[in-house]
This record gives C-alpha cells, structure tokens and sequence, in this order.
C-alpha cells in the first residue's frame, strides 16, 4: 500500500474529528447518520449531515422503476427512513418496513401486497432472495442493493431474473458515494458511476473531496478501495470498478 499524503485524510481521521466536535452536534442544524455500518462497533459515532440532504440516487432508481410498492429491509439503526420515505414520496410509492429478522413476513408482503421492489443491503440480498426461492416466491422485479464502502460488492445470482438491479456503495449508511444509471442497472455488474456530491481524486489510491456544503465536509478523504476506470458508458458518464 502507498504511503498516505500529508494532505489526506483517513475515515480514522474523521472518527478522531467527529469525537472531538460531538458535544456540538446537538445544537447543529443537521441530519445524522452512525459512522459504522455495525451498531457494536466501539468506534461509532454521529456523522452530521445537510439538512436539505437527500438520497438523490435512490429517487433515480425509483423513478426508473415507477414502483407500485416499496419494500425496506434497512437496518432502522441506519436512521435513514426519512430520507427514503421522502424518495418514495417523490415517485408517488407507498412504502413498507419489513425487519430484516422477518423474512417470513417479508415473503408474504412480495406475495400478497403488491411489493415489486426492495432495498436492502449486500448481505441481506444474499439471505433474503435465498429465502424467497425457498419458499417459492418469485423474485421481484425491482432491487436496490447497497454496498459497504469496505465490502465485496457482490449480489445473489437469484437477482439474475430481476428486471433491474440498482447497486450503489455507501461510505457511511446512507451516504452514497458510488451509484448506478439505468444501463448498468440491467447489466448487474459492479460497475459505477462517481457521487456528485464529491471531487474525485482516481489514481492508485481513491480519494474524494466534499463538493456541496457539508456540516463535516471531506478533505482528499482516501477510500477504502481503489477504483479503475473501465470505459464511457452509453449515458455519457464514466464507469468505475474496484480496483483488484
């Protein structure tokens, strides 16, 4: 691994900032998401993010699908549900939690509840459409699958009969940082395009840098990936991969 520049910073750093700044953090005018994917981890913390934030890759892949019901298997640890009921409210969707511990309940929503699209994380894609084929329910059309910036970024091949796949790769919960459009989507590969939100910095290593106004705005913040650029996709946009 090459040595990290002087001018960089590390999801480290920002965890040491965070822990310095989180007496603030109640008297700041913000949204706030946890620092860990793991509600154990001993090094979570509140990440502040805008007020006016929304999770403008997720209403993309919604308005694609045109959904008639949306299935949530997020971790409600995440504290996201705002964020994704104001994209379902943007495309007219009515929204359904299903606790990732009810799979039987789950199944019978896709089953009985006009559910034609979910969104869930990596792992759970894995348990959750192996449990769908176990019980002989078909698998919906529409997913939106989240990876963790430090995952695999692998889906099920039971998603192979799904219509459409949207893959994104979160940093932190629900701060996408990678995302896909409407080609990739169907393709099923883990190919991206790059956030908005930031400036990227794609060389042997990966880092990016706050581009909007962020209560904790992002300085040459390295990834905990490295990312290759594979070719321009028919959208216009570059594709990235994970660099193997």
């Amino acid at each position: 691994m090459s040595a990290l520049r002087k001018d960089t910073t590390t999801l480290s750093d920002i965890r040491s900032m965070l822990r310095r700044v989180e007496e603030k953090i109640p008297s700041t005018v913000c949204r706030i998401v946890p620092t860990s994917f793991n509600p154990k981890d001993p090094t979570l913390g509140a990440l502040p993010r805008p007020l006016n934030w929304r999770w403008e890759s997720c209403e993309r892949a919604l308005r694609h699908f045109n959904p008639k019901t949306v299935m949530s298997r997020i971790p409600l640890f995440w504290q996201i549900e705002t964020l994704l009921h104001n994209a379902c409210k943007t495309v007219g969707a009515p929204i359904y939690i299903n606790d990732q511990e009810n799979m039987p309940v789950g199944a019978a929503a896709i089953r009985f509840a006009d559910v034609n699209t979910v969104i869930l994380e990596a792992d759970d894609s894995f348990a959750f459409s192996a449990h769908l084929v176990e019980k002989g329910v078909s698998i919906p059309p529409y997913w939106v699958v989240i990876h963790r910036a430090d995952g695999a970024w692998e889906t099920p091949r039971t998603l192979q009969s799904a219509s459409s796949v949207a893959q994104e790769v979160h940093l932190f919960p629900g701060v996408p940082i990678l995302w896909q459009c409407e080609e990739l989507m169907r393709v099923m590969l883990p190919q991206f395009h790059l956030s908005d939100e930031y400036n990227w910095k794609v060389e042997s290593e990966t880092y990016i840098t706050s581009a909007r106004e962020d209560p904790l705005p992002f300085t040459l913040l390295r990834m905990p990936f490295s990312l290759r650029k594979e070719k321009i996709c028919s959208c216009g946009k570059d594709i990235f991969a994970k660099r193997v």
